[in-house]
């Protein structure tokens, strides 16, 4: 009889490893009605969690789609995936007892796509988005808010390249945005908001002695109430550089504050009601900006508003 057992045993977990519908797939699929369980992630049995359907569901390179309205969350990333909310609802991301709601650490040429999420620290979390390690980035119709660090928080211990469209980052204690790191980061930022938090965003190298660089374009971006809307320092004026246009920053005690030897370009931007704009001597406009406030730095030309 132990012997048939055994056989029976055997024959049972042979089934389960032959059977396809517990291999990784390179699409899968969540649903706030879905359950985490070997073999979820079709549409007709969907995982629960974003991080069952990444530790046991996805490929690396994969994608994981939202069906439907749910709290999926708190992740950790450790391969290339894509995690895609393609307005099926509220794909909802909360911390829970974790400090971080969504942490990236992926080796150098990891690349990472975030899509639709809705993360909400409660007031009670450090960081929405934590990136130490990934080489590509890009996240879009995202919102990060509510959280005691930063919205996003982009630590740049590997070379990193990003994209942030459409996606706000707002009600944070400290920053919207935080990029630093001892290596190059380079990003886009477009039709986003930053608002009411400590500082907008935030940018520069970690170490004075480890400086390739830290570059921003900044296109068509808002930045309200805030101690500071845009900080840029550095260290070489040649590599550590953002470009700002049409952004548009108010009710700010500093719009722009440039340090050490970090640079900022400004063009087609307008800034209302905030103290001072371009305090520091490194901060450059095209002479095609409006302003109206109390102090403009030396190097920066403006308009006076209609």
């Amino acid at each position: 009889m132990k012997f048939r057992s055994f056989l029976t045993t055997v024959a049972t977990f042979s089934a389960l490893a032959a059977n396809p519908a517990f291999a990784l797939s390179p699409q899968v699929f969540v649903s706030g009605k879905g359950a985490d369980r070997a073999g979820c992630g079709t549409t007709t049995a969907p995982c629960r969690s974003f991080q069952y359907a990444h530790d046991a569901a996805v490929t690396a390179g994969g994608m994981i789609a939202v069906m439907d309205s749910g709290d999926y969350g708190p992740v950790k990333i450790t391969k290339s995936v894509s995690i895609i909310n393609n307005g099926a609802g509220v794909a909802a991301i909360s911390a829970a007892s974790a400090r971080t709601a969504i942490e990236i650490d992926i080796p150098s040429s990891g690349r990472v796509v975030l899509r639709g999420l809705t993360v909400d620290g409660g007031k009670t979390q450090d960081w929405g988005l934590r990136v130490p390690n990934a080489a590509t980035l890009e996240i879009s119709k995202c919102v990060f808010r509510n959280f005691n660090q930063s919205g996003i928080a982009l630590a740049g211990f590997t070379q990193l390249s990003f994209i942030i469209a459409d996606t706000e980052s707002s009600d944070n204690l400290r920053y919207g945005l935080e990029a630093t790191g001892p290596v190059s980061i380079d990003g886009v930022i477009r039709n986003s908001r930053f608002n009411r938090n400590g500082t907008g965003i935030s940018a520069g190298p970690s170490y004075r002695s480890i400086d390739p660089g830290v570059r921003l374009v900044v296109k068509g971006v808002e930045v309200n109430g805030a101690n500071k809307g845009f900080a840029m320092w550095g260290y070489d004026p040649t590599r550590d550089v953002s470009t700002l246009a049409g952004v548009s920053i108010s009710n700010t005690s500093t719009a722009l504050l440039a340090s050490l030897s970090g640079a900022l370009r400004v063009s087609r931007s307008t800034f209302v009601n905030n103290n001072e704009v371009g305090g520091f001597g490194l901060v450059t406009s095209s002479g095609d900006n409006q302003a109206s406030l109390y102090n403009v730095g030396p190097t920066m030309t403006v308009v006076p508003m209609k």
